[in-house]
């Protein structure tokens, strides 16, 4: 399976309790992805959550062409992201990276994607889409 991802971000910095936001863009679709779990800190406060319920089976699934480029961008540029890919409920990929595009896999499938910022000690969010590659 190839891929690729690259962080993006927009300028400025997430002061408050709660992570940065995160976009994943797919041709002309914008996609917010769901938050499942994080842990962050802003030196006043903190907060962490774990998702109470299974996110996977809350994901609208998008379609995608193999091998499509997807952006990722967030709020706020982690120090790092990290990429995890399932299909059927196997982890087919982990890789940690620093860039701004996923380039999804060139056969078929159904797959649940994970990408984990990481800002800081202790400060990071998962944030799951789900996509069928035709």
């Amino acid at each position: 399976m190839t891929q690729h991802m690259t962080v993006g971000s927009t300028p400025g910095l997430a002061h408050g309790t709660l992570p940065p936001t995160a976009v994943i863009v797919m041709g002309h679709r914008y996609i917010r992805p769901v938050m499942s779990g994080y842990s962050w800190s802003n030196g006043h406060g903190g907060s962490v959550a774990d998702a109470a319920f299974d996110p996977v089976q809350h994901l609208k699934t998008y379609q995608a062409s193999a091998g499509e480029q997807v952006r990722v961008s967030f709020s706020q540029r982690p120090h790092r992201a990290e990429l995890t890919m399932w299909e059927n409920g196997i982890q087919v990929l982990t890789s940690p990276s620093a860039g701004s595009s996923i380039k999804l896999p060139r056969h078929a499938g159904h797959y649940i994607c994970e990408i984990t910022g990481y800002w800081g000690h202790h400060q990071y969010a998962h944030y799951d889409f789900e996509v069928r590659v035709h």
